[in-house]
């Protein structure tokens, strides 16, 4: 995060990390499983600079379930393919 603030470009940050994704991007891609394509961007409008007790508001918990929604399936259960 200081690196961000101290000197802004654009960055590909790839993660199995749900949390940490929407905590340090401004656009999050959702892979579907094989082959990997792109399911969904989901534009995250969370304020900078991001403190770790953002990470407790329902905003961001809204984010974390729609894209754990996307990867899983409403329920957790695994997503089937389209």
């Amino acid at each position: 995060m200081r690196i961000l603030a101290a000197k802004p470009a654009t960055t590909l940050l790839v993660t199995h990390g749900i949390t940490e994704a929407i905590f340090l991007a401004d656009q999050v891609a959702v892979m579907s499983p094989r082959p990997g394509r792109v399911k969904e961007i989901i534009d995250i409008d969370l304020p900078r600079p991001r403190t770790p007790e953002i990470q407790r508001t329902p905003e961001f918990h809204a984010y974390v379930d729609h894209a754990s929604d996307l990867l899983f399936g409403a329920g957790g259960a695994a997503a089937e393919e389209d």
